[in-house]
């Protein structure tokens, strides 16, 4: 290849028309250059490229640029960085466009995407799933009733079918209610339903006074034995039905006198009733109300509603009362719209009257007629004097019993309102098993119907 160089830098450095052949001799006397072309030969075709050069005209007119080798090295590195740029770019540019816009089963981040509910109803409502059920498909072309609900009926549970099906919150612990202190075993009350005071609904089951004056809440009693003048604490526990775990954990580790209250919006209700009163427990189901803030504020769609026909209102409380058998009366929820109306509330009485259960107020509103109605239609009721865990706090629910027991000795009778939080569980099971004789009595519901002085 030094051979070659000089050669062309030789011919490059003379003019063409001087060019003598005789100078061939001259290179070919060269030493260094006589040392290339033994080197070419030895590699074989060397000398054949140097007559070629001779020989070649067009050869002779591109010799006047020197051909340095160097340069080329030096583009072909400069290739390979550029190509590797473009190739790092183009990777770069790929991998965030994947994780910016998705696969193409994720909608594109922005995209507008509709909340879907698992099975939920055509009636609305929401429950808890059965455990083991699957989300129904979608029908292509159906419509979605979901923009038609409101946040609130998003954020109950619901059953897969029925009131509605719905999002699932997330459950509580069952070691959450390791704590407890476990009462012992007692008498299982009376199974449901009892026929003499029961006719059969389209929902199921329904309580009714019998021909013969026999009410259904008495029945269903748990039977309660203490001098009528001692001051007496009723606690009812509400909520259940939702959460398996804190249902179970307050039928199981709660004594019998503690009331309990199911949700119409749950699941297994007629399950969870059987073994609740198996362990001797009274039981109510919550019945939902119009409030004020409808429907803002909504309670779901079994609730009972003022501008409705009594018929109407009607059938969704047998709707609702059919879902928990054995129950003893209902536990107003919400309401305080509804029980402000004297022609709504007068019917519901009258219907509550015929069934033979007990009302349950929980003092809705300064405007309330709820109370006064059940007491001039002789519906037997309780109504409701304490919240216990509004303040869901460890010492603040202690310190809402001590008022309690405090309460009970001035009034006679207290009714306290609780949840199945693991927290207020806990202190309720701790408060009950340390209660000395000389306290006031744990006492049912039905142990003070319409024993509360009113105005």
């Amino acid at each position: 290849m030094n051979f070659l160089k000089k050669l062309f830098a030789k011919k490059g450095a003379e003019d063409d028309d001087d060019y003598d052949v005789d100078e061939d001799d001259e290179i070919e006397n060269d030493p260094d250059v006589l040392d290339e072309v033994d080197d070419e030969d030895d590699s074989g075709g060397g000398g054949d490229d140097e007559e070629s050069v001779d020989g070649d005209e067009d050869d002779e007119e591109s010799s006047g640029r020197k051909f340095d080798l160097s340069k080329f090295a030096k583009y072909k590195k400069l290739a390979l960085f550029g190509a590797a740029g473009v190739a790092g770019v183009a990777l770069i540019g790929g991998l965030a466009a994947f994780f910016l816009v998705g696969s193409d089963d994720k909608p594109a981040s922005g995209a507008l995407v509709s909340l879907q509910i698992p099975g939920r109803g055509t009636d609305g409502g929401l429950t808890p799933p059965k455990e083991g059920a699957e989300d129904a498909p979608a029908t292509e072309g159906e419509a979605t009733p979901e923009a038609e609900k409101s946040l609130s009926d998003l954020a109950k549970e619901g059953e897969t079918e029925g009131a509605g099906a719905g999002v699932v919150i997330t459950s509580t612990s069952v070691t959450a209610f390791d704590d407890m202190i476990v009462p012992a075993a007692e008498t299982p009350l009376t199974a449901a339903p009892i026929l003499d005071v029961t006719e059969q609904g389209p929902d199921g089951p329904l309580p009714l006074t019998s021909a013969s004056g026999l009410e259904p809440w008495r029945l269903y009693a748990r039977d309660f034995e203490a001098p009528q003048d001692k001051p007496k604490v009723v606690v009812i526990v509400s909520d259940l039905g939702l959460s398996r775990t804190a249902t179970m954990a307050a039928i199981e580790n709660l004594p019998g006198t503690v009331t309990l209250a199911f949700s119409p919006y749950g699941s297994e209700l007629a399950d969870y009733a059987a073994k609740a009163r198996e362990r001797g427990h009274e039981i109510l189901v919550i019945l939902p109300l119009e409030p004020d803030d409808f429907p803002k504020n909504d309670p779901g769609p079994l609730a009972l509603l003022s501008p409705l026909d009594e018929e109407v209102n009607n059938q969704k409380l047998d709707k609702i009362l059919a879902t928990v058998p054995g129950h003893v009366g209902v536990l107003a929820y919400m309401g305080s719209r509804f029980t402000a109306e004297e022609t709504a509330t007068s019917a519901l009485m009258r219907h509550l009257k015929r069934r033979g259960i007990m009302w349950i107020d929980n003092r809705a509103s300064a405007n309330a007629k709820s109370l006064g109605i059940a007491q001039a239609m002789e519906v037997p009721f309780a109504v409701l004097d304490m919240r216990l865990d509004d303040e869901p706090g460890k010492s603040d629910i202690d310190a809402r019993l001590a008022q309690a027991l405090e309460a009970a000795q001035s009034s006679k009778v207290v009714v306290i309102l609780a949840t199945p939080l693991p927290s207020t569980l806990d202190r309720l099971s701790r408060w009950i098993a340390t209660l000395d004789p000389t306290d006031p009595v744990l006492a049912p519901v039905t142990a003070v119907a319409n024993l509360q002085a009113q105005p």
